[in-house]
This record gives structure tokens, C-alpha cells and sequence, in this order.
């Protein structure tokens, strides 16, 4: 008799657990997002948009649970992925770029966060013009459209006890970060041109989960949310001057040099919603900023240069999911209570005040102080003393903050 009542409690307990598995697998829900997209020159990686040349497109690829898993039991574990967009000719791509094999795409080594390194899919890489162009796809892409799809093959098997457990909290789990590269010509500004490929013809996106620890591995792709967060990012064309940057014979800037821009809402008390900063060219005086956290909205564009006064832009600007272009050099009222100085007479040009050495938002008695020392001690180098930038502080920045002294120079703000 007890050896029946031992095989009925083995026989509920595998009912049991069979039940909890199912459960696990029936209340899944996760996401799996492309996000964070940024270009890059091929030049300098770590200064993103400073010449204006995008060869290479970044991005980071999560996989986040979205259910509150109640147990261990409920955890999504990882078992196998692969990964496929399609992308179209807005891409930048080209047929010739495509038929010779012009783009590449890579893994950044120690980018995951996934606890088995076996977990990353395979092989990523381009592959160009495999899709007719007679016909439109499940993507939405129209017909003509000449199309080409980026690849990330299955991960190799991880094993049922490997426990690749999926994060629930925001933003997941880092699968990693990516680059594609084009080796010629550049891609556009607006880069939204991928669409997660979810259906036929194969292969496509898929993605399987153990159903518990030890369990067997099953496809949950049609629990999942694959999202393309290409477009939430803004982008600020911006065209301002440092003033004692500003050669006026050679009419361009004596070298490049960073600017910060902040966004700050339309309303008071105008809180800061992002801050970036880029490199301004010396010759067109502009940067492109990508702002990543920014919706679509009116927004006052507040820039900084090391030593300059803050400069506001005169009233709120509209951003949109696209290129924004704002250009403090042509006109005094660019700035908010005409807050700039004229610095060029033909042609006519503005720029922000220089002098402002400590910070305090005005140019002041503090200020001449400090550049009149590091003038006296013979001081070299990149300086924040430095009004000119020619490496030198001397008697040119000295005389440049003695002027916006005399002209009462300050932050003028809503």
C-alpha cells in the first residue's frame, strides 16, 4: 500500500510541476528592443557627430520580461535566439554598396550583460538586395522599394540547467551593442529605416525560453513585443560662435572646440529635459547634437562654452522626430534679450560673450583677476583662461574680458 501512495504522490507532483512550467509559458510576456541609436564618424568613435560624416550606425539590442514573474518558476530563462531586421533604401545603402559587400556589422566586445556569453547570437552581418523588388513585404515596405536585411543567427544550445535568466526591471537585459558600418559614402541623418523582420520568407526573428529550470526549451516568439526605437531621438543642427574664438580676417574660428546645449522646457521653471554636447566646426561654426531623450516638443536651446556666457535662444523651438536647425550667428535677437555681441561686420555675425571664467554668470572683476594671473604666470595649454584658444593666455584674452566687463556682459534667461 505505501509503495501505491508513493507512486500517486510522484504521479500528482509531476502533474504538479508539469502545470507550473505551463503556467510559466502561458503568463510570459517580455519585449525585445533595438534602442539607443547613434552615428558615428569612422575617424574618432568616441566623439559621436562631429564632422558630420555618419559611416556607422549604433545600437543596443535588450531582451526585458514585462510579466512580474510571482515565483522562481515564472522567470523567463533564455534558451535561443536569432535576430533579423530588413532595411530599405532611406538607409543609405545603395545596390553597388550592397553587390560588393560595402557593409558590415560587428559586436562590441563586453557590451552584453547576459551571464553566459553562449547566449549571444551568431554571426551578425549584412546581407544585401535579398528580397525582390517586385513585391512588398510583411514589413510594410512598398513594392519597388529595394530592400536588404541585417542577419544575427541562433546562439548556440545553452543547455536546460544553464539558467539565463531574463531581467523584469527596465531597460532588461543587454544582448549588446552593435555597429553597422558602411565602408563608402555615409548614411542619412535620419536613420529609421529598420524594421524588425517577424514573418516569412525565412529566416526571421525568433526567440525560445526553458519552461523552468531543467525544462524544455519552447518558442515563445509570439509572446514577445519587438519594438524599433529608432525615431524617439532628436537631432539639433546648431550654428553658434564662442566669441574670443573668432578669427574676423580669416572669418572662421582659430579651432574646433565643444559647446553644451541643454533643452529646457517651454515652461516655467524651465527644467532641464537633456544635455548633450558636441564639437563646433571651425570653419561653418555647427555641430549636429543627437538628444536620446527628447520627445517631440517646444523646447528653449540654452548654449554653453567653457569660458562664455550662457546663451539662450530667443523663444521656445519646435523639435520634431527629425533635424532641427538653429543659427545664433545671424542675428542679434537669435539670443533671448539680444544677449550676443556682433564680432564681424562683412559679413555680419554674432557671437556669445566671452569671459565668463568662474562660472557666476556674469563677466566680472573675478574674472579679469583670474586671467590676469595665468596671463603673468606665462600659463600654456588648453585653459579655460584661454578666451582666444590659441593656447596662449595673454594680453588678447585679457583685453577681450576687460570689454564685456565694461559692457555689463550676463546671463539673460526667462
Amino acid at each position: 500500500m505505501k509503495k501505491k501512495y508513493n507512486l500517486l504522490y510522484a504521479f500528482i507532483l509531476v502533474i504538479v510541476i508539469s502545470g507550473t512550467m505551463q503556467a510559466q509559458l502561458e503568463n510570459l510576456t517580455y519585449e525585445v528592443r533595438a534602442q539607443n541609436f547613434v552615428k558615428y564618424d569612422t575617424i574618432t568613435m568616441t566623439d559621436p557627430l562631429i564632422t558630420g560624416i555618419y559611416n556607422i550606425v549604433q545600437f543596443d539590442l535588450y531582451i526585458q520580461q514585462t510579466n512580474n514573474p510571482q515565483n522562481d518558476a515564472e522567470k523567463m530563462r533564455y534558451a535561443f535566439g536569432q535576430y533579423y531586421w530588413n532595411l530599405n533604401i532611406g538607409s543609405g545603402l545603395t545596390v553597388s554598396d550592397t553587390a560588393g559587400g560595402y557593409a558590415t556589422v560587428t559586436y562590441v566586445p563586453g557590451s552584453t550583460t547576459m551571464s553566459n556569453l553562449n547566449a549571444l547570437p551568431t554571426n551578425p552581418r549584412f546581407v544585401g538586395m535579398n528580397f525582390a523588388s517586385d513585391i512588398a513585404d510583411p514589413q510594410g515596405y512598398p513594392v519597388g522599394t529595394q530592400r536588404s536585411s541585417i542577419h544575427m543567427s541562433t546562439n548556440p544550445a545553452l543547455g536546460s540547467f544553464s539558467n539565463v535568466q531574463i531581467s523584469s526591471t527596465y531597460p532588461g537585459t543587454k544582448i549588446g551593442t552593435y555597429r553597422f558600418k558602411k565602408k563608402t559614402g555615409y548614411f542619412p541623418v535620419k536613420f529609421n529605416h529598420m524594421r524588425w523582420r517577424r514573418a516569412l520568407p525565412d529566416p526571421f526573428t525568433k526567440v525560445f525560453a526553458y519552461n523552468g529550470l531543467g525544462g524544455a526549451s519552447s518558442d515563445v516568439s509570439n509572446k514577445g513585443t519587438f519594438i524599433m526605437d529608432t525615431i524617439r531621438a532628436v537631432y539639433l543642427k546648431l550654428t553658434v560662435i564662442p566669441e574670443g574664438y573668432y578669427n574676423y580676417l580669416s572669418n572662421r574660428l582659430y579651432r574646433k572646440d565643444y559647446v553644451s546645449v541643454k533643452l529646457r522646457s517651454s515652461v516655467s521653471p524651465y527644467a532641464v529635459v537633456d544635455s548633450v554636447s558636441a564639437r563646433i566646426d571651425s570653419i561653418n561654426f555647427t555641430a549636429l547634437y543627437h538628444i536620446p531623450n527628447t520627445p517631440a516638443g517646444y523646447y528653449y536651446i540654452v548654449a554653453r562654452h567653457k569660458n562664455c556666457i550662457e546663451t539662450w535662444s530667443s523663444s521656445p523651438v519646435y523639435f520634431i522626430t527629425d533635424t532641427t536647425a538653429y543659427n545664433f550667428t545671424t542675428s542679434l535677437n537669435k539670443a533671448y534679450g539680444d544677449n550676443q555681441k556682433q564680432i564681424d561686420a562683412s559679413p555680419v555675425r554674432f557671437g556669445m560673450f566671452s569671459g565668463n571664467i568662474n562660472e557666476d554668470a556674469i563677466v566680472d572683476a573675478g574674472d579679469v583677476s583670474a586671467i590676469e594671473n595665468d596671463a603673468y604666470l606665462g600659463t600654456t595649454g588648453d585653459v579655460i583662461t584661454d578666451l582666444t584658444g590659441d593656447y596662449f593666455v595673454d594680453a588678447e584674452d585679457l583685453s577681450l574680458v576687460e570689454n564685456n566687463v565694461s559692457l555689463g556682459a550676463i546671463i539673460i534667461s526667462p
